[in-house]
């Protein structure tokens, strides 16, 4: 079990990747198993997901037993025009977290999205937890943009994928950022409409994940290229994806944190 200076703080920047977000859980697995604490996390689009119940002090576990009960219909069974309703993605929240503001939580936490009324990155760490993290999963052309006060928010990702910047404005000495897709800018050879939306924006987004790789100390990066952004039936080998990568990153932490 690692042992560190308590004058330090430590914060994790978890990455977006919609179902592969999954794979952070695999993260906290082997981080909780090395009595690794974080002092507080920032989180953008699937990041903010599981960085929310990390927040508010849910096991690797007990993430995943939630996980678990995620189905595609809970998400799917609303539309608007060609967009799927992001109000499932609250709903889906709401059943972790219930009404839990930010306040509410056990360690700071900021979701990262964009108010695509100005272009402008936001930080969300006031308020409902559950609406914060549907406006950060709120990707473009795939769910509608989601209400907050005078703002439309979408994917926090257009803007910062993995911000582990953010983390250190909160006021993390030393960050571990957790990047999920770092295939992104590979494209896709499907036709499908979703698919092509999909890879486009990833192909966009890569560019600005450097900027998350840059501000962080040690990066997270689990091969995921063969797993599909929308598909929910990968849960034990995303898991498995995300533990194998934060092993292979355990030696670096253990040099961040000596």
């Amino acid at each position: 079990m690692f042992q560190r200076s308590k004058k330090n703080k430590l914060g994790i920047a978890l990455g977006g990747g919609a179902a592969r977000g999954m794979a952070h859980i695999g993260v906290f697995k082997v981080m909780e198993r090395e009595g690794i604490r974080f002092d507080l996390v920032a989180g953008n689009s699937a990041g903010s997901i599981v960085g929310a119940m990390y927040a508010a002090g849910y096991s690797w576990k007990e993430m995943y037993d939630f996980a678990a009960q995620i189905r595609p219909f809970d998400i799917l069974r609303k539309r608007v025009r060609l967009s799927i309703h992001s109000g499932q993605i609250e709903e889906i929240m709401k059943r972790a977290l219930g009404d839990t503001t930010f306040e509410d939580l056990s360690i700071p936490f900021t979701v990262i999205a964009v108010d695509v009324r100005t272009g402008e990155l936001i930080r969300l760490n006031h308020g409902p937890v559950a609406r914060a993290v549907r406006g950060s999963c709120s990707v473009p052309g795939v769910f509608t943009p989601t209400p907050w006060e005078d703002m439309m928010l979408i994917d926090g990702g257009t803007l910062n994928s993995v911000p582990a910047d953010i983390a250190r404005e909160m006021g993390a000495d030393r960050v571990v950022g957790v990047n999920l897709n770092q295939d992104r800018r590979s494209g896709t050879h499907s036709n499908n409409r979703m698919q092509i939306l999909l890879a486009a924006i990833n192909m966009m987004m890569s560019v600005n994940a450097e900027r998350g790789i840059r501000a962080s100390d040690v990066m997270i990066s689990p091969d995921l290229s063969e797993y599909k952004y929308h598909r929910l039936d990968n849960l034990d080998d995303l898991l498995d994806r995300g533990e194998a990568a934060a092993e292979k990153a355990l030696p670096a932490i253990e040099k961040l944190l000596a």
